[in-house]
């Protein structure tokens, strides 16, 4: 049986530093972008056969801020 991923996704703490690193220094290329304004930011990126997703955080995304 073969195991496949089809993308990873990122939360990143700073997402516009993570986004630049992704793009300029290594290359990949934006598919997909979200967020105007004041919503939360996402970009979906590839590179070849690799694929990305990362987006700003979000306070209820933290496990910290979850009941166990």
């Amino acid at each position: 049986m073969r195991f496949s991923i089809d993308h990873v996704f990122l939360a990143p703490a700073d997402f516009a530093c993570s986004r630049r690193f992704y793009e300029h220094d290594l290359g990949f290329s934006v598919d997909h972008e979200w967020g105007e304004g004041d919503e939360p930011k996402g970009a979906a990126l590839s590179l070849g056969d690799v694929r990305i997703v990362i987006a700003e955080r979000s306070m209820s995304s933290s496990c910290n801020s979850r009941r166990r």
